[in-house]
């Protein structure tokens, strides 16, 4: 009678299908994307503090500066204004977290409004327009 031993060093190859190779190269691509993601430098995100906050402790927060939309207002304009000449898609990001904010803080009207509060970096053009 031949006797089996196991060898664990004795490696079998893997073997993957189709379905598995796909779903190992989807894994593998959005653990990279994910960490390059995450890991942007600070200056890139954009983070602004909520009205709540800022009425708080408007001295904790002198770079920022709580004025009313108007009008004609959007996201994306705000956003232009707080990084000129670059990407506003985190700032619009932002910007539509900070309503989202005040709604659930029951600050203002739903959603993004004129004549709600809303606080944004301070700007020449910004205190220019609050000036006029």
């Amino acid at each position: 009678m031949s006797e089996k031993t196991f060898s664990p060093n004795k490696r079998r190859p893997i073997k993957l299908t189709e379905r598995g190779k796909t779903v190992a190269v989807i894994a593998v691509a959005s653990a990279i994307i994910t960490g390059g993601v995450m890991n942007l430098p600070e200056r890139d995100k954009q983070h602004l503090p909520t009205v709540k906050e800022y009425r708080a402790n408007p001295d904790a927060y002198p770079e920022y500066q709580e004025q009313i939309l108007k009008l004609g207002d959007t996201p994306w304009g705000l956003a232009q204004e707080i990084i000129p000449g670059k990407d506003p898609r985190s700032a619009v990001d932002a910007i539509n977290a900070q309503a989202l904010q005040n709604d659930r803080d029951g600050i203002g009207e739903p959603g993004f409004q004129a004549g709600d509060p809303i606080v944004l970096p301070r700007t020449e053009e910004i205190i220019v327009t609050q000036a006029e």
